[in-house]
Protein backbone atom coordinates (compact mmCIF):
# COMPACT_ATOMS: atom_id res chain seq x y z
CA UNK A 1 0.00 0.00 0.00
CA UNK A 2 1.46 3.80 -0.97
CA UNK A 3 1.71 6.05 1.95
CA UNK A 4 2.22 9.78 1.60
CA UNK A 5 3.35 12.49 4.38
CA UNK A 6 3.30 16.05 4.42
CA UNK A 7 4.68 18.46 7.40
CA UNK A 8 3.19 22.63 7.14
CA UNK A 9 4.55 24.89 9.55
CA UNK A 10 2.08 27.44 10.51
CA UNK A 11 2.71 30.25 12.63
CA UNK A 12 -0.70 30.67 14.30
CA UNK A 13 -1.92 29.69 18.12
CA UNK A 14 -2.89 25.85 18.21
CA UNK A 15 -6.66 27.16 18.83
CA UNK A 16 -6.66 29.47 15.82
CA UNK A 17 -5.60 26.40 13.57
CA UNK A 18 -7.68 24.14 15.61
CA UNK A 19 -11.00 26.42 15.05
CA UNK A 20 -9.88 26.33 11.33
CA UNK A 21 -9.58 23.00 10.63
CA UNK A 22 -12.63 21.79 13.32
CA UNK A 23 -15.00 24.47 11.07
CA UNK A 24 -15.74 21.95 8.33
CA UNK A 25 -16.99 24.80 6.28
CA UNK A 26 -13.32 25.70 5.49
CA UNK A 27 -11.98 22.02 3.99
CA UNK A 28 -12.16 24.00 0.46
CA UNK A 29 -9.25 26.38 1.41
CA UNK A 30 -6.75 23.48 2.11
CA UNK A 31 -8.07 20.19 0.83
CA UNK A 32 -7.93 21.16 -2.92
CA UNK A 33 -10.29 17.91 -3.75
CA UNK A 34 -13.15 19.59 -2.21
CA UNK A 35 -15.13 22.17 -4.32
CA UNK A 36 -17.37 23.41 -1.20
CA UNK A 37 -19.29 22.30 2.31
CA UNK A 38 -22.27 23.39 3.76
CA UNK A 39 -23.31 22.46 6.93
CA UNK A 40 -27.22 22.24 6.52
CA UNK A 41 -28.19 20.84 9.94
CA UNK A 42 -29.02 23.05 12.58
CA UNK A 43 -27.42 23.65 15.56
CA UNK A 44 -23.45 24.10 16.61
CA UNK A 45 -21.18 21.69 14.99
CA UNK A 46 -20.66 18.18 16.16
CA UNK A 47 -21.57 14.38 16.13
CA UNK A 48 -24.48 13.83 13.66
CA UNK A 49 -24.41 17.30 11.66
CA UNK A 50 -24.99 16.94 7.94
CA UNK A 51 -21.87 18.45 5.99
CA UNK A 52 -22.50 17.83 2.32
CA UNK A 53 -19.54 18.40 -0.07
CA UNK A 54 -19.08 18.95 -3.56
CA UNK A 55 -15.55 17.01 -4.55
CA UNK A 56 -13.38 17.92 -7.87
CA UNK A 57 -13.50 15.87 -10.84
CA UNK A 58 -10.30 16.32 -12.62
CA UNK A 59 -12.31 15.91 -15.75
CA UNK A 60 -14.04 19.37 -14.98
CA UNK A 61 -12.52 22.76 -15.06
CA UNK A 62 -13.00 24.87 -11.45
CA UNK A 63 -15.21 27.06 -11.54
CA UNK A 64 -17.57 25.45 -14.47
CA UNK A 65 -20.14 22.79 -14.15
Amino acid sequence: MATFQNTVTIRRAIDDVFAFLADFENVPAWNSAIVETKKTSPGPGGCGNHLPTDPFHPRQERGRL
